[in-house]
């Protein structure tokens, strides 16, 4: 169902997600996939990330809970870079694995600890 006010006009993310917090209809924590990847918390945008680029992500379902998994358990290890890292390292395995439309999941998470340790040798 789609209110028919958001059909006659041209939102933004940041209307979309603004909206969201207002109505009380996302997470504390919510993440925008997309060109340029967004981490919100309690409405306050946190991190973006837009590089590398690589529009087949787009298609690929589960990389958002890639995403998440990665957040959650940094944040759990008290990681201060937990967004920004969970972006990065999305994307980093997204190039590693060479995706397509196709790629499917078990692909990205198998890159996860090669991408952990590439991350970790060049964050420094």
């Amino acid at each position: 169902y789609v209110r028919s006010e958001m059909l006659s006009k041209k939102w933004t993310v940041e209307d979309l997600v603004k909206r969201s917090y207002q109505e009380g209809n996302t997470a504390r924590t919510t993440v925008v996939k997309g060109a340029t990847d967004r981490i919100y918390h309690d409405g306050q945008l946190l991190s973006t990330l837009n590089k590398p680029n690589i529009p087949a992500m787009e298609a690929i379902g589960g990389t958002g809970d890639t995403i998440t998994g990665m957040l959650t358990a940094f944040r759990f290890k008290g990681d201060d870079n937990a967004d920004g890292k969970s972006l990065e390292l999305n994307r980093m395995m997204g190039r590693m694995v060479n995706c397509n439309p196709a790629t499917q999941i078990d692909a990205f998470i198998k890159a996860i600890p090669k991408a952990l340790s590439v991350y970790d040798k060049t964050s420094r």
